[in-house]
């Protein structure tokens, strides 16, 4: 029973990374849209944030959920304290996407301990995958290799970005101009090869998942 439910909430998870990306992706382009008014573009920016909690949301989740079940599977000798771990770091990292979500005063430390915690995952997820490939559990190996990298995008859809919001909020309180709408447009155009690149990741792993590959 427990491995059923903890499928479940994976197959959830993947649900959620994806489908909430798509949204994001197609707001994306109504934001930095020229021809509409700022007022349509500031509301497409708001769906763009909703539509990014679910995969923000999803993708600390699916590290504990993918641990514990192949632990349950016997595809990794995984210790208690390690699941456990992993359970401890997931709920926390989703607890902080939360808070700085919907907690709009939140100190200035905390974008800077995600984009910390996000960069050990990468570290750890990596060093680890790559440990099982060419061993019994290739097959996780890669999984957690595809996971890592997939954040490690994700840190750089974030770096990207960097440029984007003085120039939004310059168009929001001055009103649009070329250089704050070209600033915007070049943001978002190089956010999404990072973008594509995790939809990628999604596409494999799920693969890998059911086993349809490795």
């Amino acid at each position: 029973m427990t491995f059923i439910i903890l499928k479940y909430l994976h197959l959830l998870g993947f649900v959620y990374w994806l489908g909430g990306d798509l949204g994001t992706f197609l707001a994306s382009r109504q934001v930095v849209r020229t021809d509409l008014s700022s007022e349509a573009r500031q509301t497409a920016l708001s769906i763009l944030l909703a539509c990014d909690l679910g995969p923000r949301l999803a993708m600390p989740m699916m590290l504990p959920l993918g641990v514990h079940m192949a632990g349950l599977l016997g595809y990794a000798s995984f210790s208690f304290d390690i699941v456990v771990g992993c359970w401890i770091l997931g709920v926390f990292w989703f607890s902080l996407v939360l808070i700085q979500h919907y907690w709009t005063k939140s100190p200035g430390w905390l974008p800077l301990l995600d984009r910390w915690l996000r960069r050990l995952v990468v570290i750890i997820g990596l060093v680890y995958g790559l440990s099982l490939i060419n061993t019994s559990a290739e097959w996780l190996g890669w999984k957690l290799s595809i996971f890592a990298l997939m954040v490690w995008c994700g840190l750089m859809v974030r770096n990207e970005l960097t440029p984007f919001f003085p120039a939004y909020a310059k168009m929001v309180s001055e009103g649009p101009d070329q250089t704050s709408d070209q600033t915007m447009m070049d943001s978002m155009s190089r956010c999404r090869r990072y973008v594509w690149c995790i939809w990628i990741g999604l596409f494999v792993n799920g693969a890998l998942g059911v086993h349809l590959i490795g």
